[in-house]
């Protein structure tokens, strides 16, 4: 009868155990099913070349980590302006004359958004200028060309950038440029074994006015 009761009361204690780890079980792939959902999470087989997967140890360390991140586009903004610039009038002309002269120069502009722990996705350009005097102490500066391109710097563990598009426009008086870049950034992620990949697109602007300098 002892041994009846021993046994009984073993099978009730592993039953608990075993009913506690099914509650785990139950409860994380609950948890990871709602993440995926509401961060759009995607199954994948394997990463590219040279890219490590952030690896969690609980779906919680993937919840807290995915709280950090945005659940939709990133559109970010950043103007410049001539004056943001140092312009030696001296190379231009004498400012007392009123001959014309002129004289070429180059401006380098950017913005960024930070990804991931300590990455940056980075629009930047090289804008081309000709400044001229327009007479006594006014300088006009008009845009020549520019250069774009976005980057991917900095720490950037698990993760890939996907450029899309790169473009540059100049206003018609020449005094204006904007500059465009974008694509889609993915993060490559482990936890519980499972392979997953969260992507969400980043687009970039900057902006330069030129034109009339006094």
């Amino acid at each position: 009868m002892c041994l009846a009761l021993i046994l009984s009361t073993s099978s009730v204690a592993f039953a608990k155990v075993d009913n506690n780890m099914v509650d785990t079980v139950t409860r994380d792939k609950i948890l990871l099913d709602n993440l995926s959902k509401e961060y759009n999470l995607k199954d994948v087989d394997k990463v590219p070349e040279g890219i490590v997967p952030i690896k969690f140890n609980s779906i919680d360390e993937l919840k807290a980590f995915l709280e950090k991140q945005p659940k939709g586009p990133v559109e970010i903004h950043k103007t410049y302006y001539a004056n943001d610039f140092l312009i030696d009038k001296n190379n231009i002309n004498d400012m007392n004359s009123n001959v014309i002269l002129e004289s070429t120069g180059k401006h380098h502009i950017n913005t960024s958004e930070t990804v991931n722990i300590g990455g940056f996705v980075s629009l930047d350009a090289d804008v081309f200028t000709q400044v001229r005097s327009l007479g006594g102490t006014h300088l006009e500066e008009i845009i020549t060309d520019c250069k774009e391109w976005t980057s991917l710097t900095g720490v950037t563990l698990g993760v890939e950038w996907d450029e899309r598009y790169a473009y540059h426009v100049i206003s018609s008086d020449r005094y204006r440029v904007d500059v465009y870049g974008g694509g889609v950034l993915n993060e490559y992620l482990i936890v519980d074994g499972l392979l997953k990949i969260a992507s969400y697109p980043i687009d970039l602007s900057v902006s330069y006015y030129g034109g009339i300098i006094n």
